[in-house]
């Protein structure tokens, strides 16, 4: 090895961490545009250097937030196929990895079971359905169970807030009917079942 490449090979690694740190900065500043150059950099060094691929993952993911349909499509699939190759090139990766595989899927097909299982989506919807068998057995505090799980990522969730206010009801906790009436109300003003919920608890 002469002097020249141990000298190119050392100052490679600096680059390409220098990069990745640029190319992070401006996706958390959401200037995609100048990140993507950064990393296209870092590429032209080790095009399989994993923390590019995941930042230009990121890039793809959100330019298909903030483009119309047509063009989204074309970037979430980029976004699929950077994801999946940092998987390739290490395996190990952290659990994240897989979860942008699940939300990519889950965007390009919302019906996709594989990502609805893998971002969770089918175990709330089944804790909601759940929610709903024991509402109607009587197994009051069950079913507040089932729908507070759900209600924990989908906070606005009014038919689950419904359903949790009128357990509240048949419990005798009239405190928190009236609080979780009241919030629905704010949700959704035009409902006058919500109105006439917090009218009665009053």
């Amino acid at each position: 090895m002469s002097p020249t490449s141990s000298t190119s090979s050392k100052s490679s690694r600096p680059l390409s961490s220098l990069g990745n740190h640029h190319g992070y900065l401006f996706v958390a500043k959401g200037d995609l545009q100048q990140a993507s150059g950064f990393f296209k950099i870092v590429f032209d060094e080790d095009p399989n250097n994993i923390p590019a691929l995941l930042g230009q993952a990121c890039v793809e993911f959100n330019q298909g937030e903030s483009q119309e349909q047509y063009k989204a499509t074309d970037s979430y699939k980029n976004s699929l196929k950077l994801f999946k190759r940092a998987l390739q090139v290490h395996p190990n990766c952290p659990g994240a990895v897989r979860l942008g595989i699940a939300l990519c899927r889950y965007r390009l097909d919302p019906e996709s079971v594989e990502a609805l299982v893998a971002l969770g989506i089918m175990d709330l919807q089944t804790n909601e359905g759940l929610g709903q068998v024991q509402l109607k057995l009587g197994d009051f505090r069950s079913s507040l169970s089932s729908f507070e799980k759900v209600l924990a990522v989908f906070l606005e969730n009014c038919e689950c807030m419904k359903a949790v206010g009128h357990i509240y009801v048949q419990l005798g906790q009239n405190e928190k009917d009236l609080e979780i009436f009241s919030k629905i109300a704010r949700i959704d003003p035009r409902d006058a079942q919500h109105r006439g919920q917090v009218s009665v608890a009053c």
